[in-house]
């Protein structure tokens, strides 16, 4: 056998060296035979692992978790002017075109007392005193209906709604609003 391997060129060392490095190959790409377990001549080996030591879980007084936000407020923090009901009256009487550039299309929040509440084609309304003869109307969310029913004429409160601009000179419009009293507002922080 060796006269043949001479012949080829190769000797046991050679072949033995080339084994070697075939198989530290074959170990480094994680190569693995695909043998049904009848023709392995040795049983599977289960990895051996240090037990862990439970550490001690550390007791830290729990947070209460921050209020959640009401819609109120959610809608608050889009709004880009707060202001009371006679100025913006005011504002809208003085220069429409100015008022509209200003408030017309933006989430505004609006403070006055409660001139009235009504039912308009089933939406609800809240109407805010401007001192003048004409109001501020403020479309309610028929979500906040539960509150104005509690409500009653010449209430303080803050509104909060997208301004629709003037209505023939004979409103201020907001729509899609919600309501807060203003001492609950005052109580937040706000004002």
């Amino acid at each position: 056998m060796t006269k043949i391997l001479k012949i080829a060129g190769l000797s046991i060392g050679g072949i033995f060296l080339f084994l070697l490095v075939l198989g530290i190959i074959l170990e480094l790409v994680g190569y693995e035979p695909d043998l049904p377990e009848a023709e392995t001549e040795n049983p599977p080996v289960e990895k051996v692992t240090q037990p862990t030591v439970d550490k001690p879980k550390t007791t830290e007084p729990k947070k209460p978790a921050p209020p959640k936000k009401s819609a109120f407020l959610k809608l608050a923090e889009k709004a880009t002017h707060g202001i009371t009901a006679p100025k913006l009256w005011e504002a809208f009487d003085t220069n429409e075109l100015a008022a509209n550039s200003k408030y017309k299309g933006k989430i505004i929040l609006v403070r006055g007392d409660i001139a009235g509440l009504r039912d308009t084609l089933g939406s609800p309304y809240i109407d805010l005193n401007t001192g003048e003869f004409f109001n501020v109307s403020c479309e309610m969310q028929k979500s906040e209906l539960p509150k104005l029913e509690k409500l009653v004429k010449g209430q303080d409160i803050v509104v909060i709604g997208k301004c629709k601009g003037s209505f023939g000179g004979i409103s201020v419009e907001l729509d899609d609003c919600l309501v807060m009293l203003s001492s609950e507002y005052a109580k937040l922080g706000q004002e």
